[in-house]
């Protein structure tokens, strides 16, 4: 079992870090926030991570964005400030927690299905992303480009075009956990294993083993992206 720290989302440590500039002093109402590609090498962290969290913030009504200036923190009260950062992780893990209990409810059942379906080729597609995901992790690179496909492909199997349109939907919605929660040798290689023992079950036409090896697996992200 990861520990807090390995388990807290980098989502959230770009945004405490942006609060502990404002409480601290170092940035008030109206100064301009540090370029993305500063923020991303001071915490070691994607730039996409950087931008997502930024792109929170000024929903939030933290940062505002001028074109071609910057990123400034807003001119608002000291007060009202720090209550929207605040507001920016609660409302995210809030959604969060949604589609993880919507995709434990659904996409086991999508993998039992495909269990039941799944055609040779369709194997070797699976087969071969799990390949280039654990390629992609011995060169040391953590991004986890094709998770998505992944699980993609387990819903085409599955030969259910309304459970492909549901993972497609949800896919996106989970795109910034999976840039940002997973962004780590360690956890890629956690969810590259569970990928595995899903792919195995199938390869049994186990339906019963296809449903727990992606409950388990789903479990395991879930734990790696909240604290």
């Amino acid at each position: 079992m990861a520990s807090g720290a390995e388990k807290r989302r980098i989502y959230e440590d770009v945004v405490h870090y942006i609060h502990s500039l404002i409480t601290s002093g170092r940035l008030g109402p109206g100064d301009k926030v540090p370029p993305e590609r500063r923020l991303a090498e001071e915490l070691q962290v994607s730039r996409n991570s950087v931008r997502e969290a930024i792109r929170a913030l000024s929903e939030n009504g933290v940062l505002t964005s001028r074109q071609g200036a910057g990123t400034f923190i807003c001119s608002i009260e000291y007060d009202s400030l720090v209550a929207s950062l605040a507001n920016v992780v609660n409302d995210q893990r809030e959604r969060l927690e949604d589609i993880f209990e919507f995709r434990k409810v659904v996409e086991p059942s999508v993998a039992a299905l495909a269990a039941r379906r799944i055609t040779p080729d369709q194997l070797v597609k699976l087969k071969i992303l799990i390949t280039e995901q654990q390629s992609q992790i011995a060169e040391g690179n953590a991004e986890g480009l094709h998770d998505a496909e992944f699980h993609m492909a387990i819903a085409s199997a599955s030969g259910n075009t309304v459970f492909r349109e549901v993972i497609d939907i949800l896919n996106k919605r989970f795109s910034d956990v999976r840039s940002q929660g997973l962004l780590s040798l360690k956890r890629s290689r956690e969810s590259v294993a569970g990928h595995q023992r899903i792919l195995e079950a199938l390869e049994k036409a186990d339906e019963s083993a296809a449903f727990k090896a992606m409950e388990d697996h789903l479990q395991s992200v879930e734990e790696n992206v909240f604290i």
